[in-house]
């Protein structure tokens, strides 16, 4: 990938045209991507009381420019982690923007917090995978991040136990489209499992480091 910084946005422009799986509010589900928006935000610009897809429709407006997939953060974006690692052929990259202010556990009560802090994480694979593996890799990426906050023993800002990231995370998965290599699992048990999760683990576990470092928010 290509990541090119401007003022309040990260540009990220994919090797290839690529399968994602997503939940961001911008192509969330499954989609091709190709040209990716990562935006930061403050707290006064993005409240309880603002319309968000309103608000991402603006900003993605002002750039003059199509995004397929869009990330939104309060973290320092020109603090971004990138990891990447390689076995033969097959290589997976990892892009990150840490903070953790909204830190949460899972199974915290679920209501609205004010602060916004979020780990955003984009994943990129160079060959093809199937629908159900790229669910799969996503899954992946999700523990490695679960993993690496609960390391770092980051509490809850609700309830004081170890947080298990924000209550704003969003992930992303890309996979070449049409290579001839297509993977059909992307567990722990595969050399592709392996990759995402230490990858995503050591990119998340980084940018936390320097979160506490008061490099993000």
């Amino acid at each position: 990938m290509i990541i090119k910084s401007e003022s309040n946005y990260l540009s990220i422009s994919l090797d290839k045209t690529s399968q994602c799986v997503s939940w961001c509010l911008k192509g969330g589900g499954f989609h091709k991507v190709d040209t990716v928006y990562w935006g930061q935000v403050s707290n006064k610009e993005l409240s309880i009381e603002t319309p968000l897809q309103q608000f991402i429709d603006q900003r993605l407006k002002k750039t003059g420019q199509h995004w397929d997939l869009c990330f939104l953060t309060s973290a320092n974006i020109h603090k971004y982690i990138y990891k990447q690692t390689n076995y033969d052929n097959l290589q997976v990259s990892v892009l990150t923007t840490v903070g953790m202010s909204n830190a949460l556990r899972i199974g915290d009560p679920g209501q609205n917090y004010y602060n916004i802090g979020t780990i955003n994480i984009l994943v990129e694979i160079n060959q093809s995978l199937k629908q159900s593996s790229l669910i799969e890799a996503l899954a992946i990426a999700t523990e490695a991040k679960c993993t690496a906050t609960i390391d770092h023993s980051v509490p809850s800002i609700l309830s004081g136990n170890i947080s298990t990231g924000t209550g704003t995370d969003c992930l992303a998965v890309t996979a070449i489209s049409n290579h001839p290599t297509e993977h059909e699992f992307a567990g722990k048990h595969t050399k592709l499992g392996e990759l995402i999760g230490l990858t995503t683990y050591q990119s998340v576990y980084e940018g936390i480091t320097n979160w506490k470092n008061k490099d993000g928010n």
